[in-house]
């Protein structure tokens, strides 16, 4: 080992997550539901992954009705919203992808490449079924308060899972990534 290379310091610094909650959601969860279940059944399961139903293989090419219509009544009012948050000119979908969790089903520990990770909770009927989230230094595993409805927002570089699903009714989730460009002027405020 070279004695020339400093270790790295540990400083620790808050982070946020931010929730929106959408209006008319169960309008729109009736309308999405029925949209996915026109979408070819393909389950994920390899390594960490057990999950029922979800788009993430399908061929990109491949036409997502629901991420249309999620677009049209949901994001467009929501990424204005976080954007004003952010004091951002700009915030953009990276890429997006549903998934349905039944008894047993589950998504291991991971992170996404982006700024910032969103989960749309279209169904989640129990809030021990909430996505849980791990501090990469202390291991400290929490969840946060969310439930049907809501968008939650986070940083994608926090490692998060969706645990052990044990419940006989079924969670569905639209996720999504966003990056920002803010290419005006900086100013300190």
């Amino acid at each position: 080992m070279d004695n020339n290379i400093t270790k790295i310091k540990t400083h620790h610094m808050n982070t946020y997550g931010y929730t929106y909650n959408v209006l008319n959601h169960k309008k729109h969860k009736k309308e999405l539901l029925k949209i996915i279940a026109n979408v070819p059944l393909k389950p994920l399961k390899e390594g960490n992954d057990n999950i029922a139903h979800t788009d993430w293989y399908l061929p990109k090419e491949t036409r997502r009705e629901y991420f249309k219509y999620f677009f049209k009544n949901i994001l467009t009012d929501y990424a204005e919203e976080f954007c004003k948050l952010l004091k951002v000119k700009k915030c953009t979908v990276r890429n997006y992808w549903f998934q349905q969790y039944k008894k047993n089903n589950y998504h291991g520990w991971h992170v996404h490449d982006a700024h910032f990770s969103a989960i749309y909770y279209i169904e989640l009927p129990d809030k021990n079924m909430r996505t849980e989230f791990k501090d990469s230094v202390t291991g400290k595993i929490e969840s946060i308060n969310v439930k049907e409805g809501d968008i939650f927002t986070f940083p994608g570089h926090l490692r998060h899972r969706s645990k052990l699903f044990n419940s006989k009714k079924r969670k569905t989730v639209i996720v999504f990534n966003l990056t920002y460009s803010d290419d005006g002027p900086q100013d300190d405020t």
